[in-house]
């Protein structure tokens, strides 16, 4: 068994990756999470090695805000 993680050059993701040598990292290069894009993943995961019984990681987040309006701004007068 593999275990394929997206996002192994984040945080979370490294650590994932020290935890087994069994590893096979998803870098963005090879796919980005906000492609949305289930044929190029398939494609990508067949290229890498993928078989029944192995395990996929998603350990990738979108850190760029999205949503300007939640933002908030503070006026300080005096």
């Amino acid at each position: 068994m593999k275990y394929f993680v997206f996002g192994s050059t984040g945080m979370l993701g490294k650590y994932f990756c020290a935890l087994s040598s069994k590893v096979v990292p998803i870098l963005r290069k090879d796919y980005d999470i906000l492609d949305n894009n289930v044929a190029k993943i398939v494609s990508v995961l067949g290229a890498k090695g993928i078989q029944a019984g192995d395990v996929i990681v998603n350990c990738a987040v979108d850190v760029a805000p999205t949503n300007t309006s939640l933002t908030a701004s503070v006026v300080v007068t005096s």
